[in-house]
């Protein structure tokens, strides 16, 4: 993954909204994995696609952010520290394959 910085980055709220729209017709989608570090997360959407293809949502909360309402009954939200260590990447990884 690359990193490129942007002068007018798509908001949280914006992103959310794209996902929630993907096709429905692409079924090579099973799993979206969701990172944000953004600290209100009361007023964000509901993480929700279209897409019923997705049947596991992650949405990974960087910096301890908590992500539990922006994932809804199809999801799980995992917060990691600023400073992650290898065990909140397994954490990471357990919650992607539901175990």
């Amino acid at each position: 993954m690359k990193y490129i910085e942007k002068s007018d980055p798509m908001t949280t709220e914006k992103a959310i909204q794209v996902i929630n729209n993907l096709s429905s017709i692409d079924t090579r989608i099973n799993c979206l994995v969701f990172f944000s570090a953004q600290k209100n997360t009361q007023q964000l959407p509901l993480i929700n696609p279209i897409n019923k293809g997705i049947t596991r949502i992650v949405a990974v909360g960087y910096d301890s952010t908590d992500l539990t309402k922006v994932v809804g009954t199809r999801g799980v939200a995992v917060s990691v520290p600023y400073y992650w260590k290898e065990s909140d990447v397994e954490n990471v990884v357990k919650a992607i394959q539901g175990t």
